[in-house]
């Protein structure tokens, strides 16, 4: 039997609902699983990039048809060709989605993905393009004042949606049932709010994924960068200077970040004891990992 959700399998009776223990340390380590196996035992996912077919004379087979290719490609353009020609890439695929019958809109964020969005979208559409944002009462916590002005920039028909603690935590039963296992990444429980709130006015909405990744959106990212270029050079200064580096680093006292007790009283003000950790990691995923 193939279904899109584990639940349509339950509820035909295929196999009896029973937890695969085995994948649990997996996820608790990584918050997700890699291989195909899911939290129900006896029943599996199809991976990425692979199509599955039926046939009388083959039965059910599995075929990878996308893989990533191995080879670099525009290794050996400068920084103005390629940067031209992912403008032009991304303005391709914006046009390209916006070829649809129904109203269409736009999660936004104010991070870079969103944001580029909404820059190329806006002169391709007749009319102000709509956008949508979510956010957190606490104004540590949320990114609502940069998606205002990058709405102001593009001159957008802007809505919005504050999510308020006891909110957050009364949609995780039913986030958990839609998504056939238990929420690892937080950002999900926003974007069901600002989904919510999008389809009150349109059909279809765009967003992006993965600009923080190619345009080092945030700081991990530009270190990971700065490192790779400072190593090159770290490499071929003299034996002696590198163990002097090394010894000064070494005597450097390790500097801790404060935690961030806003999300917590916004908690304890919404009687929702002993949740805090998890209003602050929900709004940790709105002020830095929540980009649409």
């Amino acid at each position: 039997m193939f279904t899109s959700e584990i639940k349509a399998i339950l509820a035909a009776d295929a196999v009896p609902p029973a937890l695969n223990t085995a994948i649990v340390p997996e996820f608790l380590a990584n918050r997700f699983v890699a291989g195909s196996e899911t939290f129900f035992q006896g029943v599996t996912k199809l991976l990425p990039g692979r199509i599955l077919t039926w046939s009388a004379e083959e039965g059910v087979r599995a075929r990878r048809y996308w893989s990533l290719p191995p080879e670099v490609y525009g290794a050996d353009l400068s920084m103005v060709e390629a940067a031209g020609q992912v403008r032009a890439g991304l303005e391709a695929a914006v046009q390209s989605h916006l070829m649809s019958d129904v109203p269409l809109g736009l999660f936004l964020s104010g991070g870079i993905d969103s944001s580029a969005l909404a820059g190329l979208m806006a002169p391709m559409v007749r009319g102000p393009i709509r956008t949508f944002a979510v956010g957190l009462p606490d104004t540590d916590s949320n990114e609502l004042d940069w998606a205002r002005l990058v709405a102001r920039s593009v001159r957008s028909v802007h809505r919005e949606v504050v999510v308020t603690p006891s909110e957050y935590f009364d949609a995780l039963p039913r986030l958990i049932r839609h998504e056939d296992e238990p929420i690892a990444f937080t950002s999900s429980v926003p974007l069901y709010f600002v989904s919510r709130l999008a389809a009150e006015d349109v059909k279809v909405v765009l967003t992006g994924e993965g600009a923080d990744e190619l345009f080092l959106g945030y700081h991990r990212y530009r270190i990971t960068h700065w490192n790779d270029h400072l190593g090159r050079a770290y490499g071929l200064a003299p034996s002696a200077l590198r163990q002097a580096i090394g010894r000064s680093l070494g005597r450097l006292r390790e500097f801790r970040r404060v935690p961030d007790r806003a999300p917590a009283r916004a908690a304890r003000r919404s009687g929702a004891p002993g949740r805090a950790r998890s209003v602050r990691d929900g709004a940790r995923a709105l002020r830095g990992g929540a980009r649409w």
